[in-house]
């Protein structure tokens, strides 16, 4: 098998500019001689973000991120780096040639998908597919639809039998989720007498099935499983064709299903996408935040709707998302309200989406008796706990003063309870901010004192990912140090700081000299204290994801990292 070799990698990366290819995802800003914006990996206020032209280089201060314009792609597409390597090629002209593929297991896994794909839509299109053509025409479904998401027929065998004329083997198809291995070792097609709508990753590659029944077997939908490849809560079924109608319309309509959503796009509505069998998770929120900010839900108008879209307010709101509702009939979902009314009628309906304050205020109307004090006292109790999950302070803060409005309360009677309700929460984040100071401070201080600066130097470096310190004001300082092995005057250091942050380093000024031995000593102490802060604010998030039934597979990377540092340290000792 043959690979690309460095020099054409070389070559396509001299052939294209970097500030280009982030620019057509990331809209940069020009700022001296290189390029900034906020971080498409991590949610910020302030751009963090540069890229280089000259170096052909990006980095984000805030959570690290760095590399070229092929790691870009990658992570920002969710993408492989053959996929991404094809994208930069088109782009410089240059030919990758045919003997460059990817690694065995990943090109099988794709190049089977993509056989299965062509199976399904020759089933859908030969003599097996009469059931499935008839389904399809009773919905509404066109030709140019069908051909426009690649739908196809699963018959109730011979996909298994058409792969291995293909020289698939089996323990490769089984790695794709398509087929199944019982206890027993006997193997079955997972997809059976179904219409099956393929699921595309951001730049159009297929890498995972949905399917549809068309008997009586439950469930009604079926998805690929999980897989080293595909995550379903990392991506929407119909991103890829609605990802540019969403940028340009800067507004994304989320929809529960499949058919939901085909309809909608044959009727013009084009910035549609759908989760895949999940709650909508923050993993899918960022995804949406590459290509707007805008996000509409439009469930099923029935009570797991209803619940779906409570739960994808709070997700969106946690992302920085702005987060509407639209409201159909009772018993409807989006395909029954265009056959019933029309397209144009669901566009109107769209139009008049509500934002989630008044949509939760109509679900509260049910639950609470707004004549009654106590009852409407709590249930503001509940919108201003949805309104904390906001992450942009004045946007609560303006959040604050429509609920104020339309309670007919004054602004500071909410302030005043808003402070009441979480005191607790309050004095303990302040206790924590004071711990951090502390800390950082102290780890600072040591490397002041220190006589042999580069044995720390190496240590934090080895031991320290960067990320720790980047996310505090202090922890930016010893950053920039460890990076230059380089000490500043006290002066320099604390030039940009506030004066509280300023007395806190001023007081290590004074340490008085030890051993550098005590001093890593006092150093892994700090570093456990750290880590320790950080599992418990792990912890807590991840208890607050459960409630919410929420995806906690990053925040429990996180936790299984800090458990590993924390197992490091007791090994030196």
């Amino acid at each position: 098998m043959n690979y690309i070799s460095n020099e054409k990698i070389e070559e396509i990366l001299s052939n294209i500019d970097i500030v280009e290819i982030i620019d057509e995802y990331v809209p940069l800003r020009q700022v001296g001689s290189n390029y900034r914006a906020l971080c498409p990996f991590h949610t910020e206020k302030t751009p963090s973000f540069y890229v280089s032209r000259e170096k052909g280089i990006y980095h984000c201060f805030g959570c690290g991120r760095s590399g070229n314009a092929i790691k870009f792609l990658m992570e920002y597409n969710n993408i492989t780096f053959p996929e991404a390597m094809a994208i930069l090629a088109e782009k410089a002209g240059i030919k990758l040639g045919n003997g460059y593929e990817a690694s065995s297991g990943e090109n099988s896994y794709r190049k089977i998908l993509e056989d299965a794909q062509n199976y399904f839509e020759n089933s859908l299109s030969g003599n097996m597919g009469g059931i499935a053509v008839q389904y399809i025409k009773n919905r509404g479904i066109s030709d140019e639809t069908v051909k426009k998401f690649h739908i196809g027929y699963a018959p109730a065998h011979g996909l298994l039998n058409y792969l291995g004329k293909k020289g698939w083997k089996t323990k490769e198809i089984l790695k794709t989720g398509l087929i199944v291995k019982t206890e027993g070792g006997e193997i079955y097609e997972r997809f059976r007498n179904r219409i099956m709508f393929p699921i595309y990753n951001t730049i159009g590659k297929v890498i995972a099935f949905g399917g549809r029944n068309l008997g009586s077997d439950l469930p009604k939908y079926i998805n690929s499983p999980e897989t080293e490849y595909y995550k379903k809560g990392h991506l929407f079924f119909g991103i890829y064709q609605a990802k540019n109608k969403i940028k340009e319309l800067d507004e994304a309509v989320v929809v529960e299903g499949y058919i939901d959503l085909i309809s909608l796009h044959q009727n013009g509505i084009e910035n549609v996408i759908a989760p895949l069998g999940t709650a909508l998770t923050p993993k899918q929120a960022q995804l949406l935040k590459r290509y707007t900010s805008n996000v509409i839900l439009m469930f099923d108008a029935d009570e797991a709707g209803l619940k779906a879209s409570e739960r994808g307010v709070n997700v969106c709101l946690k992302e920085g998302l702005s987060v509407y509702v639209v409201l159909l009939e009772k018993g409807t979902d989006p395909d029954d309200y265009i056959k019933k009314y029309g397209a144009d009628a669901l566009k109107e309906r769209i139009g008049r989406k509500v934002n989630f304050l008044d949509f939760k205020i109509e679900l509260l109307k049910n639950k609470y008796n707004f004549n009654d004090i106590d009852q409407m006292s709590r249930a503001l109790k509940e919108i201003k706990e949805i309104v904390l999950l906001i992450p942009d302070a004045i946007k609560r803060e303006l959040w604050y003063k429509r609920i104020a409005e339309q309670f007919e309360i004054p602004i500071e009677a909410v302030r005043t309870e808003k402070t009441k309700s979480i005191k607790s929460a309050m004095g303990e984040k302040v206790t924590k901010r004071n711990e951090l100071n502390s800390i950082y401070a102290n780890i600072l201080n040591i490397i002041n004192v220190a006589h042999d600066k580069q044995k720390f130097f190496d240590y934090i470096k080895t031991y320290i990912p960067f990320q720790y310190l980047q996310e505090h004001v202090i922890g930016k300082i010893i950053y920039d140090i460890v990076l230059s092995e380089k000490m500043p005057s006290i002066n320099d250091m604390i030039d940009t700081l506030d004066e509280k942050t300023r007395d806190i380093i001023y007081e290590g000024v004074f340490m008085e000299n030890s051993p550098d031995k005590l001093l890593m000593q006092s150093l892994k102490v700090n570093w456990k204290k750290l880590l320790r802060i950080k599992l418990k604010e792990i912890n807590r998030r991840i208890s607050n994801a459960l409630l919410y039934n929420e995806d906690v597979s990053e925040y429990e990377e996180k936790q299984s990292e800090i458990i590993h540092h924390l197992q490091q340290i007791k090994q030196e000792e």
